[in-house]
């Protein structure tokens, strides 16, 4: 079984408020850094911060229990969720709903970004026009990925920030 590495036992996290002035506040290492608060910690952060009208259920028994509407990454409007588990932020994601034509453009638009801010993609799926996509940074305790997923007419843009599981070689 993976251990969570430094967020295992994080304690008292405390996270702070990220720069209104940065257009791009939410993105990269800033938010990444805010996993494993809790939600108070996360509210102080961001007092523009709603709860879900519903829990939106995550992977691996995660909750969405609040969000943020319109948060600007890349230039794009996305709606972001914060998941959590054990009452620790354990995934965030940010969601853009877009039309067939223009998610091409705005996945490489978000991937560029994305990449001046933290090298080149550890992973990534290459494919043209609308055809699932998909590219992964690693940080030292949490990794971000982006998917780009058409479906029925309309395509999702999506970028993922979760802890990194590190795995003890013997389970391997």
């Amino acid at each position: 079984m993976g251990t969570l590495g430094p967020l295992a036992n994080p304690g008292p996290a405390r996270a702070q408020r990220l720069p209104a002035s940065a257009p791009e506040a939410l993105s990269g290492a800033q938010l990444g850094a805010l996993l494993g608060t809790d939600e108070a910690a996360l509210q102080q952060t961001f007092p523009e911060l709603h709860k879900t009208t519903r829990p939106v259920m995550g992977p691996h028994g995660t909750r969405g229990l609040w969000a943020l509407s319109d948060e600007l990454v890349a230039g794009l409007k996305f709606e972001t969720v914060f998941f959590f588990k054990a009452q620790r932020l354990e995934r965030i994601e940010q969601r853009r709903l877009l039309s067939p034509q223009v998610c091409a453009k705005q996945f490489d638009q978000l991937i560029a970004s994305l990449e001046a801010r933290m090298g080149t993609a550890v992973h990534s799926s290459e494919s043209s026009g609308d055809a699932n996509r998909s590219a992964a940074w690693s940080m030292e305790t949490y990794r971000i990925a982006a998917f780009q997923t058409p479906a029925n007419g309309s395509c999702t843009v999506m970028v993922v920030h979760e802890p990194l599981i590190a795995k003890d070689a013997a389970e391997l």
